[in-house]
């Protein structure tokens, strides 16, 4: 089954693309490892929690696994950037574990505009992982490893700066009610959150909540609910060894049952065939 919501990434990937024509991928999704985006030219709307940033050349962002997020094109279509995916084990050739959980503690989820000086060494470091990957051989991978390493040393040190882009507007007057019940949603997700509700909190009609909401998120409030509480299932599915009801519970959903017919609507598969091993397609 196509997984409209996670992507399995192993080890360490990276892609670069130029892109001319528009491309909108606003629908919530998530990844098992830390995703870091580099802007080398053009522009970009990146979804994260309730906010809409516009990120430019130099702008930077990484994501955490589990962390749900989304992209969409700009007024302006073009773009050019690097993508780097990166489970931090994947540096253990080079690191101990000490010296990686040290690393990785000091970054989180953030979105960095960089300075001139510091976006070239990036882009430095993105372009040789991207050239040693590309040469196939145990020298170039070790290689690429340690750029890797320089390259989440340089994150680190500028997420301590906390230097964000800046925000876009909520845009048309109607968003903002949309934006506001999206705070709530984000902070409240593992409570009973009824359409009732939510609609009330952001002052307005079921039937208008409902078509703005879809109109700005690209996806309905149950689906974005849902991708929020999946997320988070799949990943203390792997990570703990929770029983599903006390997963189901933990995450808003009433029921194991419930939890499971949602889980295997999105994913293709049921929770326990998860945790017993079973890769998400």
């Amino acid at each position: 089954m196509k997984n409209p919501i996670f992507s399995e990434t192993k080890g360490l990937t990276i892609s670069f693309a130029e892109v001319s024509s528009p491309v909108n991928m606003s629908r919530r999704h998530y990844h098992d490892n830390y995703e870091i985006f580099l802007m080398i030219d053009g522009e970009k709307n990146l979804f994260f929690d309730n906010k809409k940033y516009l990120i430019e050349k130099g702008s930077l962002f990484v994501i955490e696994p589990f962390l749900t997020h989304g992209t969409a094109s700009s007024e302006n279509p073009y773009y050019k950037r690097y993508l780097l995916n990166l489970d931090p084990r994947e540096l253990s050739p080079i690191l101990s574990q000490h010296e990686t959980n040290m690393l990785f503690d000091r970054i989180s989820t953030c979105v960095l505009s960089l300075s001139e000086e510091n976006f070239r060494t990036a882009a430095f470091y993105f372009g040789e992982i991207d050239r040693r990957k590309r040469e196939h051989n145990p020298f170039s991978e070790k290689l690429a490893r340690m750029f890797a390493v320089q390259l989440t040393e340089l994150i680190s040190r500028e997420a301590g700066s906390r230097s964000a882009v800046k925000l876009e507007s909520a845009g048309k007057k109607n968003e903002i009610p949309i934006m506001h019940a999206l705070r709530y949603i984000n902070l409240n997700f593992t409570e009973n959150i009824t359409l009732d509700f939510i609609s009330e909190y952001a002052h307005m009609s079921k039937s208008n909540f409902c078509l703005v909401f879809k109109n700005v998120m690209g996806e309905t409030f149950i689906e974005y609910l849902n991708t929020l509480r999946i997320a988070q299932v799949h990943k203390l599915l792997i990570t703990t060894d929770m029983q599903l009801g006390a997963i189901a519970e933990q995450t808003g959903f009433t029921s194991a049952d419930y939890m499971t017919r949602i889980f295997k609507r999105v994913h293709g598969i049921s929770p326990s065939a998860v945790r017993r091993g079973n890769i998400l397609s």
